[in-house]
């Protein structure tokens, strides 16, 4: 268990994507920010929590972006869907249970009035 933030999480993984000022407007990093701090206020088991996003200089003086986002065990749907023979799902009740999923993650968006894009 990892404790950040006065929370406790079994699994984290930290995504960091670097990004430099010079390329890239003020108005994309808002943009980001914005997607993400939406995202930091969901709390449903189909959707990944986003749990911190950092923007500091670097030792070059390079402006730095960091995302913490929660760790998806298992793997994402494209990872499932390589390691199955023939790269298709067989089973109707597998198919079922993860096109349920979907749905129902997808329902949480809407009813929280953001649209998946």
């Amino acid at each position: 268990k990892v404790k950040i933030g006065g929370q406790e999480f079994t699994c984290v993984s930290k995504i960091r994507k670097v990004l430099n000022n010079d390329k890239l407007c003020e108005s994309v990093f808002e943009s980001m920010f914005r997607e993400f701090e939406i995202g930091r206020q969901l709390r449903h088991p189909g959707i990944i929590r986003n749990l911190f996003y950092v923007r500091k200089r670097n030792e070059q003086n390079e402006q730095e972006n960091a995302i913490l986002l929660e760790l998806m065990a298992g793997g994402n749907a494209q990872e499932y869907m390589d390691s199955l023979p023939n790269k298709k799902i067989e089973d109707g009740a597998v198919l079922r249970h993860l096109i349920k999923q979907i749905v129902e993650a997808v329902s949480y968006l809407h009813k929280s009035k953001i649209v998946h894009q």
